[in-house]
C-alpha cells in the first residue's frame, strides 16, 4: 500500500462506520413516539450519540498514526548521502555553462536518488535557470501529508468531503502533488 491509499482507504472505512452510527441515530429517533420515557430516551439517544463520537476519535486516531509513520519515514530525505553523488555533480561545480536542458537531462537520469535532484535543484535556482521539473522537499511533503489529514478529519464530520476523499476524479484534485504517488 502507499500513504495517500492508505490514507483513503482508512478515511472510506470510518466514515462507512460514522454513517452506520448516524443511520443508528437517526432510526432511534424516529421511533420516538411512545416508546420510551423521556428520561430513557435522552440516556439511550446519549449512548448512540457517544458511540458516534467514539468512532470519530478512532478515525482520527487511525488517520494521524498513519501521517505520523509517513512523516518519520521523511526524517532523513533532506540529508545529502554522499555515495549517491555521480558524475554529473561534476558539471554542477560552476566550471560549466549549464542550460536548462542539460539540468533536465540530468533530473532525469538522476530519477530516485534524491541527493543529485537536490544537488540539481539548488543549481538551477542559484543560477535563475527554471526547468520543467519537480523535486519536493521533506517539508514539502509533510505539508501535503498534514492536507491530507485534514481532508480525512473534515470527511468524518462533512460528507462533501467524504465525497470528494471517495470520488476517484476528485481525490487526484485534491492530493497535493508533493504525496502524490506516495
Amino acid at each position: 500500500m502507499s500513504f495517500c491509499n492508505d490514507i483513503r482507504t482508512t478515511t472510506r472505512r470510518y466514515v462507512a462506520e460514522i454513517n452506520k452510527k448516524n443511520a443508528a441515530l437517526a432510526a432511534f429517533e424516529q421511533q420516538k413516539a411512545g416508546y420510551y420515557s423521556p428520561q430513557t430516551f435522552q440516556k439511550k439517544r446519549g449512548e448512540l450519540v457517544q458511540e458516534k463520537q467514539d468512532t470519530i476519535e478512532a478515525a482520527r486516531a487511525a488517520v494521524q498514526a498513519l501521517v505520523d509513520r509517513y512523516k518519520d519515514g521523511l526524517k532523513d530525505a533532506d540529508v545529502l548521502n554522499g555515495s549517491d553523488v555521480t558524475d554529473d555533480a561534476k558539471l554542477l561545480t560552476g566550471a560549466f555553462k549549464l542550460t536548462a536542458a542539460d539540468l533536465e537531462a540530468m533530473f532525469d537520469r538522476s530519477s530516485g536518488n534524491r541527493t543529485m535532484l537536490r544537488l540539481i535543484m539548488d543549481y538551477a535556482r542559484e543560477h535563475s535557470i527554471f526547468i520543467a521539473r519537480k523535486f519536493y522537499t521533506a517539508e514539502d511533503k509533510r505539508d501535503g501529508a498534514k492536507t491530507m489529514l485534514q481532508y480525512a478529519y473534515n470527511s468524518f464530520s462533512r460528507p462533501e468531503y467524504a465525497d470528494l476523499m471517495d470520488t476517484d476524479e476528485y481525490f487526484e484534485q485534491i492530493t497535493p502533488d508533493a504525496v502524490k504517488g506516495e
